[in-house]
């Protein structure tokens, strides 16, 4: 993906951010509300390619009697440019009148799933950190039914429940992602039934746990796949501290050492993107790392005003220059890996951050505004231990340089 492609991708995901996720269609005033769905305009990955489609969702509203408050009827579309296909989902949503705000609903997708992923929030283009999604290319095929429900067991505390059954095809081994029927066929083909269990605090925590069984088919055999369990759990927090705001984010997981790859946990970063993304680190290439434990962390600290502010009217330029600092470690190992940190998983290699690895980064954000984006420069290098399989050496191995960018308005 060249640097040009990208930042128009900013430039979208900006513009759509001062917009909304959601916009209404029908006249406001009116007992069921149709609306557009913009997170499902565009998004990029390195198996589709650019992915452009759309989603409506009509909200079907109940009387101020009822128990029952709306029932939502969501629906996407979407085609991808490189593997020319069409995906598609459905969803109800029964939600009802409660101040715990429980809702059960019922869904079907056929659509690609990023194996292995760390993302326990739907991506949006009101977060840049969808972006992320850049680097993957890693993904299966899936077909997945599943019925589910939720509310808030507290002021604080949101809980959910979620049975699903899932169809998957891998579409990738360790060289190449594949699109043809033919070659589909030489890579494994999973069938997995699974509860899933989400919680969420909104002081800035996160968690789910994946508990399921299921078989594989792998050149015309059959493999049972003996019952595994998947627990993720992340917390971010942001704070204003005098000049400055702090952030933070931890991730830590953990599986049981029966769960196939898509159930484990892809370390990898966005190395090799122009921009700088959030969720992962910089200096790690894309699906460099996995593992079956695994502990990251991250904290930044930068202005939250900017050192001066500059604007050209005339061509609506400007400079609020706000410098930042940034660290981020990441630590994590394969169950049956070798002394090197490597494992073979149905003849996909991969390597865990048995060793550690480390970066450290400095910027500045708001070098320049253009219209409503925000651009500025990063620097970041790698810091692995000399013993370490990943480790490289030289200082142009280990250097990143990369723009920033964030909404202006």
């Amino acid at each position: 993906m060249n640097s040009r492609l990208l930042a128009a991708a900013v430039l979208i995901a900006l513009s759509f951010s001062a917009m909304g996720q959601y916009v209404r269609l029908n006249d406001k005033g009116a007992k069921n509300g149709l609306y557009f769905n913009y997170d499902r305009v565009w998004s990029y990955n390195q198996y589709e390619a650019s992915r452009w489609g759309g989603g409506l969702r009509y909200d079907i509203g109940f009387s101020e009697a009822s128990r029952l408050k709306c029932l939502s009827l969501d629906g996407y579309v979407g085609y991808g440019y490189a593997d020319e296909r069409w995906k598609w989902g459905l969803m109800a949503d029964l939600q009802g009148r409660s101040s715990r705000e429980p809702h059960l609903y019922v869904g079907y997708i056929h659509d690609l799933a990023q194996d292995a992923h760390l993302r326990l929030s739907s991506p949006s283009v009101n977060d840049l950190s969808f972006l992320d999604g850049l680097m993957a290319g890693r993904f299966s095929a899936v077909d997945r039914f599943f019925v589910g429900g939720g509310g808030k067991a507290s002021r604080r505390l949101t809980l959910g429940a979620e049975i699903r059954y899932s169809r998957e095809q891998r579409l990738y081994d360790y060289r190449y992602m594949y699109y043809e029927p033919a070659d589909l066929e030489l890579l494994p083909e999973y069938r997995l039934l699974e509860a899933r269990l989400m919680a969420e605090h909104s002081r800035g925590l996160r968690a789910e746990l994946v508990v399921g069984s299921g078989h594989c088919l792998y050149h015309g055999n059959q493999i049972d796949i003996e019952p595994y369990a998947r627990l993720l759990a992340q917390y971010r927090r942001s704070r204003p501290i005098a000049l400055f705001t702090f952030s933070a984010s931890a991730q830590a997981g953990i599986t049981t050492k029966g769960a196939p790859y898509s159930r484990m946990f892809d370390l990898g970063g966005h190395w090799g993107s122009p921009l700088l993304l959030s969720q992962s680190l910089v200096s790690v290439r894309p699906s460099e790392f996995a593992a079956n434990l695994f502990a990251a962390a991250s904290a930044k600290l930068g202005f939250t005003k900017p050192l001066f502010n500059f604007h050209l009217d005339v061509l609506n330029i400007g400079m609020r220059p706000r410098p930042f600092v940034q660290a981020g470690a990441l630590w994590g190992h394969l169950w049956g890996q070798d002394e090197e940190g490597l494992l073979w998983n149905y003849e996909l290699p991969l390597l865990s951050p048995s060793r550690g690895i480390a970066e450290v980064g400095v910027g500045i954000d708001g070098l320049v505004r253009w219209g409503v984006a925000d651009w500025g420069l990063a620097l970041f290098y790698r810091l692995t231990p000399a013993a370490a399989r990943y480790h490289s050496e030289g200082r142009g191995a280990n250097l990143s340089l990369l723009f920033t960018a964030s909404l202006a308005i």
